[in-house]
């Protein structure tokens, strides 16, 4: 029995020098098989960042890499992993798993995590799995020593630029016109300061109310990616924007839904400010990120066909679902709808008898429109269902009593062709 248990203990001592232990304080693991994680970073300041991932695990098995949140109880959407696999229009930008089998060999995997504006400090849990075995570390970001300052009131003008995106101005004294610009290169290469995004902002539902905006190759751009930059708007007073620093309502109970995409923004700069609280809207997760997930990338795969394809992605609160709280307690309304209307321009004809001939000097050329509405609920997420919502700009304006795209008679030079366009629904604009 003797020799029985040293033989034993010999063995034991020879796994561990072939499989050290390496999480310690903060990092646990259950296994069957060798899995071993660690975070050679486990508390980061503020400020964004990256780190490399210490992995053990045989590489003849599957294995999965995935972050949650500590208690398991909503989304994580500050830290994502690099590399991973994206679609064709990188509708999933957000990539917190991966698995063995999108990985190279021998590839090195990078956590990232965003800045953090809140005064909070924030957690995940980093969970490698093989198996039954799990290998767990949890990781921490301090909060800021200070955030963003914002007004203490609203100086906006009630006069909008001639910018052929914007609807038409709303008569409501709690209703603001706030703008954005960015810096890029435009596609001859050049330098410039360029509208990012407008909105309507309504400070009594706290949400916008829509927001416009061009979208093409080079509005898009490229250079940062996605940020997760989660901030105030520095144009709006704190009180009366969304703080949501982290998700709405109770354990992340809605998802903070971007009118104006980040994936539409990627240039630096430009796409954090696509993470502004009152760019956001709680939506529902099972809406946000699969019917209006796949809309949202159907939309920039049509830009491609145009020099400018004008966007205008709004919400309807003629109908909510309620309220839920902010980071501040605040009550933000719940939209009971969304939609887009979109306004399609070219030199060059790109739909053969579905567009209008129109326009003068640089707004010579062809213009199609389109309207998109959903409710707010769960849809089957395919390419028949979102077809099955498009429609007329005319049937979208009679649905969210806004007035799309009134400058379009100023460039056409006719109410009967922009008319004309406002009727449309032509099948271009089929998701294939």
């Amino acid at each position: 029995m003797q020799f029985k248990n040293s033989i034993i203990k010999t063995l034991g001592t020879a796994l561990m020098l072939l499989f050290p232990v390496f999480c310690v304080n903060s990092c646990r693991k259950t296994e069957e098989v060798p899995v071993e994680l660690k975070l050679r970073t486990e508390v980061a300041s503020a400020r964004s960042g990256q780190q490399f991932l210490d992995i053990q695990v045989d590489p003849n098995l599957s294995w999965t890499l995935e972050v949650r949140t500590s208690d398991q109880s909503g989304e994580v959407d500050w830290v994502w992993f690099e590399p991973f696999i994206k679609t064709a229009d990188d509708v999933n930008e957000n990539e917190v798993t991966v698995i063995s089998s999108d990985m190279v060999h021998g590839q090195a995997v990078t956590l990232h995590y965003a800045e953090n504006h809140s005064s909070q400090k924030r957690q995940c849990t980093v969970v490698l799995s093989c198996g039954k075995s799990v290998s767990s570390c949890v990781f921490t970001q301090n909060g800021a020593i200070s955030v963003i300052e914002t007004p203490d009131d609203f100086n906006t003008s009630t006069a909008l630029p001639m910018w052929l995106e914007l609807p038409a101005a709303y008569d409501d004294d709690h209703r603001h016109f706030v703008t954005h610009s960015m810096n890029l290169r435009d596609n001859k290469g050049q330098s410039v300061t360029f509208r990012n995004y407008s909105m309507d902002f309504d400070e009594d539902e706290m949400i916008a109310a829509w927001v416009a905006y061009p979208l093409n190759s080079w509005t898009i751009s490229s250079g940062t990616g996605r940020t997760n930059a989660w901030g105030l708007d520095p144009k709006i007073p704190r009180d009366k924007q969304p703080v949501i620093f982290n998700a709405f309502g109770n354990s992340g109970s809605y998802a903070r839904g971007h009118q104006i995409p980040s994936a539409d923004r990627y240039a630096d700069g430009a796409n954090q400010q696509t993470f502004y609280g009152s760019n956001m809207t709680p939506q529902m997760h099972s809406f946000n990120s699969n019917i209006w997930a796949t809309l949202e990338g159907h939309v920039r795969t049509k830009s491609k066909a145009f020099d400018t394809l004008y966007v205008v992605t709004g919400c309807y609160t003629g109908k909510t679902l309620g309220k839920c709280r902010d980071n501040d307690g605040k009550q933000i309304t719940i939209p009971g709808g969304y939609y887009k209307a979109l306004l399609g321009f070219s030199r060059s004809e790109v739909a053969s008898g579905s567009t209008v001939k129109g326009g003068s000097g640089n707004y010579a050329g062809y213009y199609i429109g389109v309207g998109y509405y959903f409710d707010h609920q769960s849809y089957p997420n395919t390419k028949q269902e979102v077809d099955a919502h498009r429609m007329s700009i005319d049937a979208l304006e009679s649905i969210t009593g806004e007035d799309f795209f009134p400058n379009l008679v100023t460039i056409l030079g006719s109410s009967e062709q922009a008319a004309m366009v406002e009727r449309q629904n032509a099948s271009f604009w089929n998701l294939n």
